[in-house]
């Protein structure tokens, strides 16, 4: 067992809910938009140029958590990871709560006995039943492993795994609920294949090259196939819809959400200086499908203060 004592910042990586929250989620968001740019505006108006948009990403973040199994059994192995800025020199400890009180942001354990850790690397395995009989010893986990398979209906158990990354004096807690089901059907991740930028596609190599203070639109390509129907509260069979998350260093994006009806994002290049040169930039889009599902995909590029590119 572990009894951390944390006191970073907290954030919730992940959004999470429900199936039968997922498409109402989904259009309360994009009908809050309008209201949500407006307040923004005023923001940007008020306040001048000291507000850093959620999309700019500069220093320590929790981007999303990843597990290979969105949903699964008492039996099964899935594995986690993380979209964590910067790439090196941060700590991480993973655990997770075998028994909570319900609320995720917070990582509410009815008991410190019930967290259990999950190691020290970048990408952990989990196996509930390994891990609580490793944890809580072979009486205590047959019966907390019990309970979860009798929670474990239509509407699923949920278990939540907790990150806690540091750097230097810096350090966030981000959380990732885990859906626990008796029988199949199970969730899996969405799958993104690409980006097109202006209408071509935006490879991994080579670096893409760009001119200082220019304007690209971007468009999320995700595999179709990887779109699973799914029933909701209400008994109707639905499709996931897609929320796309847009994150870059140096350049700036229109949005931070994008979603199916409307994907694309418009990215601008930041201003460099004859005195620097070049400045390197990263974007990273993620993707979920409301029901915990996640995958992620890089770009970099290299920004000119002078023209190459007419």
């Amino acid at each position: 067992m572990m009894h951390p004592h944390f006191s970073g910042r907290r954030v919730r990586a992940d959004a999470d809910f429900g199936v039968g929250e997922t498409v109402l989620r989904m259009r309360i968001a994009k009908l809050l938009k309008f209201l949500i740019w407006c307040g923004l505006f005023w923001c940007f108006s008020a306040c001048g140029d000291e507000f850093t948009p959620a999309s700019k990403v500069e220093g320590l973040r929790v981007l999303a958590i990843r597990t290979s199994l969105p949903a699964m059994s008492v039996t099964d192995t899935t594995t986690l990871d993380a979209l964590v800025y910067p790439e090196s020199g941060v700590d991480y400890q993973w655990s997770i709560c075998l028994a909570s009180a319900g609320s995720a942001s917070a990582f509410d354990c009815i008991s410190e006995d019930l967290e259990c850790s999950l190691g020290t690397q970048p990408t952990v395995e989990l196996n509930l039943t390994t891990l609580a009989t490793a944890c809580l010893g072979e009486g205590k986990a047959d019966e907390v492993l019990q309970q979860i398979a009798d929670n474990s209906g239509q509407d699923a158990a949920v278990v939540y795994a907790r990150l806690q990354v540091s750097k230097g004096d810096d350090s966030i807690e981000a959380v990732k609920s885990i859906r626990i089901q008796k029988e199949p059907p199970f969730n899996t991740n969405p799958v993104l294949v690409g980006i097109k930028r202006d209408g071509a596609n935006w490879g991994e190599e080579p670096i893409f090259t760009a001119n200082s203070k220019t304007k690209f639109t971007l468009l999320p390509i995700a595999d179709e196939k990887s779109r699973e129907t799914y029933e909701g509260a209400d008994g109707e069979t639905a499709a996931e819809e897609f929320t796309y998350a847009w994150y870059a260093t140096e350049s700036n994006l229109s949005q931070v959400f994008t979603y199916d009806d409307y994907p694309s994002n418009v990215l601008e290049t930041p201003k460099v200086s004859d005195e620097e040169q070049t400045r390197e930039s990263t974007l990273w889009l993620v993707v979920r499908d409301g029901r915990g599902g996640v995958d992620w995909l890089k770009r970099r590029m290299v920004v000119y203060a002078q023209e190459i590119i007419p």
